[in-house]
């Protein structure tokens, strides 16, 4: 399977755990839950969304209309 197609299931698990997401793939589907608007830092998940195919997360933040300072970037 792509790994981008894999990705959501990482975020999943990522949440259900209590940890930032990896992807951030599932902001818009949890963006009403402020809880789970949490992500790695911003390089990270960058670093993390280019190694499987997917694109700068400022772009996906735009084409979703959602405000990235409503995104909590956690440091490590």
């Amino acid at each position: 399977m792509p790994p981008d197609y894999l990705a959501p299931f990482q975020d999943m698990a990522d949440i259900g755990a209590a940890r930032p997401m990896t992807y951030g793939t599932l902001l818009d589907y949890y963006w009403d839950i402020p809880s789970n608007r949490n992500v790695v830092e911003r390089n990270t998940l960058n670093a993390n969304r280019r190694s499987i195919g997917l694109g700068p997360i400022s772009d996906f933040l735009f084409r979703k209309e959602m405000d990235p300072e409503d995104v909590h970037f956690v440091e490590p």
